[in-house]
């Protein structure tokens, strides 16, 4: 799990991210982005659309745990949200990583190696 300090947490961030950031749009997920300081911080939503809590739950414990393995990569300086969708519920965990590193590498946040 991602440190307290590496979330989005307040809704009123949550809701700033979605209006002013960026999409970027992948198989099960959508990541938003938008310039922010310090550290990058991020933040998981599952949309209402999957049916059930226990869905909605797994799927936002799989996405942080794909960024999380992934964190090291990025860029600092801006805020993300990643939100589920009800196709993400039957991607595996490999498949939801992929997406994640290809939603990153298409809004350039990560580092090249």
């Amino acid at each position: 799990m991602l440190r307290r300090q590496l979330r989005v947490r307040r809704r009123g961030e949550f809701r700033r991210i979605f209006e002013e950031g960026k999409t970027f749009a992948g198989q099960g997920v959508v990541l938003y982005v938008l310039a922010g300081k310090g550290a990058t911080r991020a933040g998981f939503t599952v949309s209402r659309r999957v049916l059930t809590k226990v869905a909605r739950n797994r799927l936002k414990r799989r996405l942080s745990e794909a960024y999380r393995l992934l964190q090291s990569e990025v860029r600092d300086g801006y805020l993300l949200i990643f939100l589920g969708r009800e196709k993400g519920c039957v991607m595996t965990f490999r498949e939801i990583q992929a997406t994640i590193r290809g939603l990153l590498k298409k809004a350039w946040l990560l580092r090249e190696s």
